[in-house]
């Protein structure tokens, strides 16, 4: 799925966010991420959790489970300027609306293709939606006593 939107300055919670789970996020995507989110206001809304192939989770003493980001892969094209492989992010409690896209990437993409505020670009999500229901992770396959994949 290909959607368009507009670089934006957000609330400032993207580098918050970053920064308490680098580490983590580090070990999903194979890279650490610049501190810090690109933001793009969509011209729709979208619910980009179906194309989410990784999440950062964790289970409550109850056996809940509580999603805190999910990652989906996409490319980032800015037009005239150039293509770049990036993550788009949400954030479980998100202050945004479907409508709000935060991208992270190894470098400043603003710098890197000289992005203001109102400048257009492209997001392509490359993997289809998820269509089995529920997103498992390993932990909520642990919990449950799962510790394979394949169970």
């Amino acid at each position: 799925m290909k959607v368009k939107g507009t670089v934006f300055t957000g609330v400032s919670r993207g580098r918050q966010m970053i920064d308490m789970y680098k580490s983590r996020i580090k070990g999903l995507i194979g890279y650490e991420p610049l501190s810090g989110t690109l933001d793009i206001k969509l011209d729709r809304e979208i619910d980009m959790i179906p194309y989410s192939t990784k999440r950062l989770d964790h289970v409550l003493l109850n056996g809940a489970v509580v999603v805190d980001l999910y990652l989906a892969p996409a490319i980032l094209s800015v037009p005239e300027k150039g293509k770049e492989d990036v993550w788009v992010t949400r954030q479980g409690n998100s202050p945004y609306r479907k409508d709000v896209l935060e991208i992270i990437s190894r470098e400043s993409l603003r710098e890197k293709f000289r992005l203001n505020d109102g400048d257009e670009v492209e997001i392509e999500f490359i993997t289809e939606p998820e269509k089995k229901g529920r997103m498992e992770s390993f932990l909520t396959r642990f919990h449950e006593g799962r510790t394979s994949t394949l169970d």
